[in-house]
């Protein structure tokens, strides 16, 4: 193998290497979704802290809408 094929080959790879790293970002410019993002929460003071400090994060860092819901069993 010749010096131009080796750094034919390099490059080439180089390029692959780029798209795949940067492909799987392609569609990540979503639209915010229409309803407002619902956070719901136990009974306990843990969760409502947890879930205010995320729904902050979601407002302000994202820009979402953001709600809490109280609920007594609550999905995870």
């Amino acid at each position: 193998m010749t010096i131009k094929q080796k750094l034919g080959i390099k490059i080439l790879m180089g390029v692959l290497g780029a798209l795949l790293l940067l492909i799987p970002f392609a569609g990540c410019a979503a639209e915010a979704p229409e309803k407002p993002i619902v956070f719901g929460y136990g009974g306990w003071d843990t969760c409502q802290w947890m879930c205010e400090i995320a729904g902050f994060i979601t407002e302000h860092g994202y820009g979402y809408e953001v709600e809490y819901a109280p609920a007594t069993n609550v999905a995870i």
